[in-house]
């Protein structure tokens, strides 16, 4: 199925007719809420996207899941988003909604610089938004993983937002070359991301496995981090925690578990 406006395509495990304002059974599960439309937009009302269901996000600056003002909520648990153009969101909860993204896949299938520049994870965006995932997994960048890539991040907390990752691998491709790619970034004040027990893999030019700045803060437990991000300049240098502008990040006490 193919959305005019957005030109987002999503393919559902069941076939077409599982429209808007359907109201299926999966195989085993209990009843699913509304079935999500095409593309999977919501305000202020609730809707589920099939468990294996694969949402392409084409082109530029569309967004997979996007879920906006209270009560606003997609649940998209076992299914796969391929971010297939530049500058697009997997999905992004804004102004007060929720996204559930359990058991997930998110990955870039873009194949150039161009197209996979700018591209974001998952976002929460504003106060009371939140995006939550356990057991899921974000790659961004290009499969192949020396095509260089910039300006991605795969977990983004802004104006407030909450972003909540369990047992949720970040990867970070984008080419030995590629800049600005960070796994997790929080800005501004009351935004945060939590992260647990997973692992997070950076490289590229001033690339920061974990960034808070302007009142964002990040909390990291039992989090391993890899990078090979370097810096072209000392007044972006890249480490594991960059917290900038008097944020707060992971409390000293915690500071060994970023070994």
């Amino acid at each position: 199925m193919a959305a005019s406006k957005a030109r987002l395509s999503q393919s559902w495990p069941w076939g077409p007719s599982l429209l808007a304002g359907a109201a299926v059974l999966g195989p085993g599960s209990p009843a699913f809420s509304q079935v999500c439309p095409t593309p999977a937009v919501v305000v202020g009302t609730a809707c589920t996207v099939p468990p294996g269901s694969i949402v392409t996000v084409t082109p530029a600056n569309a967004i997979g899941l996007n879920a906006s003002n209270p009560g606003g909520a997609i649940t998209a648990n076992g299914i796969t988003v391929n971010l297939a153009a530049a500058t697009t969101i997997g999905a992004r909860a804004l102004a007060g909604a929720t996204i559930s993204f359990d058991g997930s896949t998110l990955a870039t299938t873009a194949i150039t610089t161009a197209t996979s520049a700018g591209q974001i994870g998952l976002q929460a965006s504003g106060s009371g938004s939140r995006v939550s995932a356990t057991g899921a997994s974000l790659t961004l960048g290009p499969p192949n993983g020396t095509t260089v890539a910039s300006n991605m991040i795969g977990a983004n907390a802004i104006a407030g937002g909450t972003v909540a990752l369990v047992n949720t691998n970040v990867r970070m491709l984008g080419g030995a070359t590629g800049q600005n790619n960070h796994a997790l970034f929080a800005s501004g004040t009351g935004s945060s991301i939590t992260f647990e027990n997973a692992a997070i893999t950076t490289g590229g030019v001033n690339g920061n496995p974990a960034r808070a700045e302007l009142g964002g803060s990040i909390s990291l437990t039992g989090a391993t981090i890899s990078s090979s991000a370097t810096s072209a300049a000392d007044a972006n240098p890249a480490s594991g925690a960059r917290i900038p502008s008097g944020s707060t990040g992971l409390p000293p006490e915690k500071w060994p578990s970023l070994k």
